[in-house]
């Protein structure tokens, strides 16, 4: 029964990633190019639209991508590599070049890959490009994600230096998904019972900011090489005695890549000014939806309870500095400051005011 749940768990996580990878940047008829896998024998899924793959320990193997020019010019694809980053929506990002590794990351991607940067084009060519990859010459149980991703250069450029500060860029790519692993099956090395107890930690609590307005911010971890698929949370912030609730917040239809962290956000009030203090989080977090599973909640479906194959919970005290606090809530844009400038003109105009009475006065009684 058990390998039974494991390997539903694992055709999810295949589903969920095919539909992440799904996801283009920009719209269809802007895109200049295309670039499709050849999937090889070795691909553990050939439904899948993206590299699967099952390798020996140290085996190399060269792989084939087919490039393609839609338009009647020349251009350039650029080419880059990055490991797999859970991002602040909670949503699995295999493009960001600027994700800070988490420390449990074994394997990095881009040092696995070699591809060319960039693959010139003439106008409606297409072409095969070969790549290689190298799995780790030691043994590894779990998987080592990651992604290309592919944009036009002249069209990335062009967008670059017509775009201002404050407008939004329009990106001319797309993300193909790169996994490997060693064993198909890893219900062995990943058993239930070791997800739910190393599966997730929190890893620190601290006062924020998501687009200048203040949030508490709870750093959840993935330390295993796995991924947590339907993964939902609710996170409640508490008054240092646990008595008083200040702040809540709940969030579904999650996933976490293999080895990652990111910052779940709790919003405060619009306006709300953050106060110094002590403050206690309470958060439970739950994963992979399954009718036979132990765990049952209502949190994120009011009409019918949810099953849940792991749920962790935590508690952590922490604190917000009065100057913490005051920096923050000076950068939050929906908090209104305060208009010394207005209030210095009013308080010299009363002065003047009791001033010039207190003249007058005097005045008609020396007369």
């Amino acid at each position: 029964m058990l390998q039974k749940i494991l390997k539903s768990v694992i055709f999810i996580s295949c589903i969920t990633i095919v539909t992440a990878f799904s996801f283009i940047i920009g719209s269809a008829n802007e895109l200049s190019f295309s670039v499709e896998p050849t999937l090889p024998n070795n691909q553990i899924n050939t439904k899948d639209g993206f590299f699967n793959l099952l390798l020996k320990p140290g085996q190399e193997e060269e792989l084939h991508l087919k490039y393609s020019n839609n338009t009647d010019k020349p251009i350039t694809v650029t080419t880059k590599v990055a490991s797999a980053s859970t991002n602040a929506n909670g949503a699995v990002d295999y493009g960001d070049l600027t994700a800070k590794a988490d420390k449990s990351l074994k394997y990095a991607l881009p040092d696995l890959v070699t591809i060319p940067t960039d693959v010139k084009l003439k106008a409606h060519e297409s072409k095969d490009v070969i790549f290689k990859v190298k799995m780790p010459d030691e043994k590894f149980d779990g998987i080592i994600a990651g992604g290309l991703t592919f944009n036009d250069q002249a069209a990335d450029n062009a967008t670059q230096e017509g775009t201002s500060k404050t407008a939004i860029k329009n990106i001319y790519g797309f993300q193909l998904a790169l996994l490997m692993r060693q064993n198909e099956d890893l219900s062995n090395s990943f058993p239930v019972a070791k997800v739910a107890k190393d599966g997730l930690k929190l890893k620190s609590v601290k006062a924020s900011q998501v687009n200048y307005r203040n949030v508490i911010d709870a750093n959840l971890q993935n330390p295993l090489p796995v991924y947590i698929n339907q993964f939902g949370v609710i996170a409640k912030v508490y008054s240092a005695d646990g008595k008083k609730l200040l702040y809540q917040s709940k969030r579904s239809t999650m996933q976490m890549a293999p080895n990652t962290n990111f910052n779940y956000s709790i919003n405060l009030d619009s306006g709300e000014r953050l106060k110094p203090g002590k403050y206690l989080l309470k958060l439970t977090a739950f994963a992979e939806k399954n009718g036979q599973a132990n765990y049952e909640t209502r949190a994120f479906d009011d009409k019918k309870a949810e099953k849940y194959q792991y749920r962790w919970q935590f508690e952590r005290e922490f604190t917000i500095k009065g100057s913490v606090a005051e920096s923050l809530n000076r950068k939050d844009v929906t908090i209104k400051s305060t208009d010394w400038t207005s209030i210095l003109v009013g308080v010299v105009c009363l002065l003047a005011l009791i001033f010039g009475v207190g003249w007058f006065l005097i005045k008609k009684r020396q007369k």
